[in-house]
C-alpha cells in the first residue's frame, strides 16, 4: 500500500472522521501489515496539535498494538543523529550567549562609567615640570638678555636661594603686565595645589612666550603646556579631559621626547581599571 495514502487514511482516523465500515477496514489493514501498524503507532504517538483530537479511541488502539509487540526495540543512532543532536546543543548555547550578550555589554559599560581611584595631587606632583634654576644653582650664569632684574629675583626666590616666598612673587608680577615672575609664580601655584591660580599664570605665560624667549631654557612650551593640563586636571578632577589633552600635546611636532615621555608614562597610569578589551 501506498504509505503516503495510508498516512492519509491514519490522520482521518485519528481525527474520527472514519465511518465504521472504513474504520474495520482500516483496522485490519494494521493487522495485516507490519510496516503500516509501525507507521500508525509512530504517528499516534506523536504530540498531538491540540488536546482536543486525541481521543480514548485512539489511545486504546495504539496501547493494544504495544502490549502484543513489547517494548519498543532500542533507538541507534548514527553519525548523523549525534551530529545534529551536538549541532541544536550548540545552537542553544549560542542562543542563551546572544540573548545574554546586551547584560555583558551594558555591564561593561557601567564600569567604564566608574571613575579610577586616581590620586589627583598625587599625579600632578609626579609629573609636574620644574621651570629652570640653572642661573642661580651654580650652573652658568645665563643673563636674561634685557638685563631684566626681576627675572633674576623671582627665580632666586623660587628656586630657594632666597626666602622672600610667595608674597614677593605677587609683588614682583604686578610691576607689569606680564613679567617673568608670572612665569615662577604659576610653576609655584601649581606646586602648592592652588590650580585656578596655576592655571590662569601658566595660560599668561603661553600668550606672553615673546617675553620667554628672552631668557635661557624658559620657552618650553611643551613643558608649559604638560603643566597646564595637571592643573586644570586637578581643578575639575576629569581623567578625560587630562587624556585627550595628552594626546593633543603628544602629536604636537614641537613637543620634545622627554616630555612624550612623561606624556606616555601618565597614559598608562590613566587607564582604566576595567579596560579588559581597550575600550577606555
Amino acid at each position: 500500500m501506498d504509505l503516503t495514502n495510508f498516512k492519509k487514511q491514519i490522520d482521518t482516523f485519528l481525527e474520527g472522521k472514519m465511518n465504521p465500515t472504513e474504520e474495520k477496514t482500516f483496522k485490519q489493514s494494521l493487522k495485516n501489515d507490519k510496516e503500516l501498524e509501525k507507521l500508525f503507532v509512530t504517528t499516534s504517538l506523536a504530540p498531538p496539535p491540540s488536546p482536543t483530537v486525541e481521543s480514548q479511541k485512539i489511545r486504546s488502539l495504539a496501547a493494544e498494538i504495544r502490549t502484543n509487540h513489547g517494548p519498543l526495540a532500542d533507538i541507534k543512532l548514527s553519525w548523523w543523529d549525534h551530529f545534529r543532536m551536538a549541532y541544536q546543543e550548540w545552537a542553544i548555547w549560542q542562543k542563551t550567549l546572544l540573548m545574554a550578550l546586551p547584560a555583558v555589554l551594558i555591564l561593561v559599560f557601567t564600569l567604564g562609567a566608574i571613575p579610577a581611584q586616581i590620586d589627583v595631587t598625587k599625579i600632578v606632583d609626579q609629573y609636574f615640570q620644574e621651570p629652570h634654576c640653572e642661573a642661580v644653582a651654580g650652573g652658568d650664569a645665563a643673563k636674561p638678555l634685557s638685563n631684566d632684574a626681576i627675572y633674576e629675583e623671582a627665580s632666586a626666590i623660587y628656586c630657594g636661594f632666597k626666602t622672600n616666598g610667595m608674597a614677593e612673587l605677587e609683588q614682583l608680577s604686578k610691576q607689569s603686565t606680564f613679567n617673568m615672575a608670572y612665569y615662577f609664580l604659576a610653576h609655584q601655584e601649581l606646586k602648592n595645589h592652588n590650580y585656578a591660580a596655576a592655571i590662569s599664570g601658566l595660560e599668561a605665560c603661553l600668550a606672553n612666550r615673546q617675553v620667554l624667549k628672552l631668557f635661557k631654557n624658559t620657552d618650553q612650551p611643551d613643558k608649559l603646556q604638560l603643566n597646564l593640563a595637571l592643573a586644570q586636571f586637578g581643578k575639575d578632577k576629569s581623567s578625560e579631559t587630562l587624556k585627550n589633552s595628552l594626546i593633543q600635546l603628544n602629536k604636537h611636532p614641537d613637543t620634545t621626547e622627554k616630555v612624550r615621555q612623561e606624556i606616555g608614562s601618565l597614559l598608562l597610569q590613566l587607564k582604566h581599571p576595567y579596560d579588559i578589551f581597550g575600550l577606555w
